[in-house]
């Protein structure tokens, strides 16, 4: 594939993962910072949430084959380490949610992609 090609796929990629990513960050600050939810409770609940929103908006802009199963694989992946990376980082080593949230949905976000790209999930 091209470095054109990468570039736009990326391009869709990011696009829908910058509009996933606020909304992310805001329903977590939301949950955890305003109701009071505990990070595990919340990021379990952002997380599937998310997850739904994903896969629809990346098979909309045409940039995933219909490959559910390999998305779920990786999305679940990423969500155990989403939960896993907040709950640590906000409940034990009290990092506030607007520094922990962000850094983690943005190291997840590049991984996510590089594992679709391994899986041959992204359309060429």
């Amino acid at each position: 594939m091209n470095l054109k090609k990468h570039a736009i796929n990326f391009s869709k990629y990011f696009s829908v993962g910058a509009f996933v990513t606020i909304f992310n960050i805001f329903l977590s600050w939301l949950l955890i910072d305003v109701v009071g939810f505990k990070a595990f409770y919340s990021s379990t609940i952002v997380a599937i949430i998310t997850f739904f929103m994903k896969y629809t908006s990346y098979l909309k802009v045409n940039l995933l084959k219909r490959a559910f199963a390999i998305f779920l694989l990786i999305s679940i992946l990423s969500a155990i380490s989403y939960i896993l990376l907040t709950t640590i980082l906000i409940d034990f080593l009290f990092v506030p949610t607007l520094i922990a949230v962000p850094f983690v949905v943005i190291a997840l976000f590049l991984l996510r992609f590089l594992a679709f790209y391994w899986a041959k999930i992204i359309k060429k």
